[in-house]
């Protein structure tokens, strides 16, 4: 039984599925437009830039992050999968 799960403000499937090309281990996301997008399953360290507003003033500073790659980033079969 697959649940779901908030990921910033995306929902994401908790259970992982083989890609239908490749074989490799993928999740699913719902992207804000609803639209169901294919990630690797493991997540990497990424920088995000946010902003942090405090003291009276408002900058932008890196911020160290798990996220996720778009499988079609780095399957090998993904050209068979576009529309």
């Amino acid at each position: 039984m697959s649940r779901d799960f908030l990921f910033g403000g995306t929902r994401a499937m908790t259970e992982t599925k083989a890609c239908r090309g490749c074989g490799a281990q993928i999740l699913w996301l719902q992207m804000p437009s609803g639209k169901m997008m294919p990630v690797d399953a493991k997540p990497k360290k990424v920088i995000i830039m946010k902003e942090h507003v405090g003291h009276g003033e408002t900058r932008v500073l890196p911020e160290l992050v798990n996220g996720y790659t778009p499988h079609w980033a780095s399957c090998p079969k993904a050209a068979e999968f576009k529309k």
